[in-house]
């Protein structure tokens, strides 16, 4: 069912929800990709179904739409809906979307910042060109792959169920890797 309207009904817990339910699966309601990982954070921002997903309604006009459906002729999506770049800045500038809590570096112990549902952005090479999305899940907790305690995400492309928010035993670029938190809040 496509829905339109503002995010006043996002529901950070909802879409925390649903990222630990399909971290190292994929939904049958929507496509999958060889890159998925913007494409899962999208799913758990917009899914509304009882307690799992956002709820964040699609948006159809402006620079930068955002929807994901099937039609009669195939998947039907935006740029915004699978790239994390173009998600983030859709975030951005969408009203009333999301809030940018600022940068940080993987170096960083816990990000003491992001809550159950923020969107977490990835730049490997600190060009300015965000690579990669995951989804806040947990705080305080210990990612049960590396042992490393602090908030966690869970991510697509490469599947992870509660890894660490900075990816530092996982990420080859860690040393110069950009992360952005975006909050998603429902009175913003």
């Amino acid at each position: 069912m496509l829905s339109a309207g503002i995010a006043f009904g996002y529901s950070g817990t909802g879409a925390a929800y649903y990222a630990d339910v399909y971290a190292t699966s994929r939904n049958s309601s929507y496509p999958s990709f060889s890159s998925d990982c913007t494409n899962f954070v999208s799913q758990a921002m917009h899914t509304q179904s009882g307690s799992m997903g956002g709820g964040y309604p699609f948006r159809w006009s402006g620079s930068l739409p955002w929807y994901c459906y099937k039609s009669s002729s195939g998947w039907q999506y935006t740029t915004a809906w699978v790239r994390a770049n173009t998600l983030r800045s859709f975030l951005i500038n969408d009203y009333p979307g999301g809030y940018d809590w600022g940068v940080y570096s993987p170096q960083q112990s816990n990000s003491n910042i992001a809550t159950y549902g923020d969107a977490i952005f990835y730049d490997w090479q600190s060009d300015g060109w965000w690579d990669h999305a995951s989804m806040e899940v947990a705080y305080s907790s210990t990612d049960p792959n590396s042992g490393y305690h602090g908030d966690l995400v869970d991510q697509h492309t490469t599947d992870r169920y509660h890894a660490i928010w900075n990816l530092w035993p996982y990420n080859d670029n860690r040393w110069t890797t950009k992360i952005d938190i975006m909050h998603i809040d429902s009175s913003n």
